[in-house]
């Protein structure tokens, strides 16, 4: 919707990743005030919330959405298994 040319709210505002990113900065600190920092930092909200503004804010659009991050995981998977 962000990058579509009728992406548009009921109330006629563009969606706009800048609007996109303020709405998930006040979501992200709602779960903080909710949870509390512990339970949020260990949830991994805000890593969620970069990967799907990677996505959502991209040019292209993704055929299939794990696609950019499947580099990471299996990084992350390998950092992993060498800590153990």
């Amino acid at each position: 919707m962000i990058h579509h040319p009728t992406g548009v709210l009921d109330d006629g505002r563009k969606v706009t990743v800048e609007m996109y990113r303020q709405i998930t900065r006040e979501e992200l600190a709602k779960l903080r005030a909710q949870y509390g920092e512990a339970a949020f930092a260990a949830g991994n909200y805000e890593r969620a919330a970069r990967i799907i503004d990677e996505i959502t804010s991209a040019e292209a659009f993704e055929t299939f959405l794990t696609c950019p991050r499947t580099g990471h995981r299996l990084t992350e998977f390998a950092h992993t298994r060498n800590q153990k």
